[in-house]
């Protein structure tokens, strides 16, 4: 059920702008970030957060450790050994699901409730098949 939730007039500013390049309404937007939140913070540690939460402009070698720390978030990510759990978190994600289509890059996949997967675009924010 959705809810109004009151949000700094600079997130949202980031949000309008990350949106439109990924063809994503601003709530989508939001929810994208957050989900990938959820899913990395685990791997992060208590250090390398604040920097990546406080959003400062890091340079030198203040942003070579913050790169390094987050990248580092993903690689422990990808590579742990719990694959199932992670397959099963992904799998929890509510559908439709949208994936690459690995053999055109203009296309996305849409994998629906069923499984079932329909090759498409995304036309202004809506999924279209074909």
């Amino acid at each position: 059920m959705p809810q109004s939730v009151k949000l700094s007039d600079e997130l949202i500013k980031s949000a309008k702008q990350d949106a439109e390049a990924a063809d994503r309404s601003v709530a989508g937007q939001i929810e994208h970030w957050a989900k990938l939140g959820r899913g990395i913070e685990p791997f992060l540690q208590g250090a390398s957060v604040t920097p990546i939460k406080t959003g400062a402009a890091l340079t030198g070698a203040a942003a070579l450790q913050a790169r390094a720390a987050v990248m580092g978030a993903v690689r422990r990510f990808v590579d742990s050994d719990d694959q199932s759990a992670i397959a099963e978190r992904l799998a929890g994600l509510p559908k439709p699901q949208y994936e690459s289509d690995p053999t055109d890059p203009e296309r996305i996949v849409q994998v629906g409730e069923d499984g079932r997967r329909e090759r498409g675009r995304l036309i202004n924010r809506r999924f279209v098949p074909g």
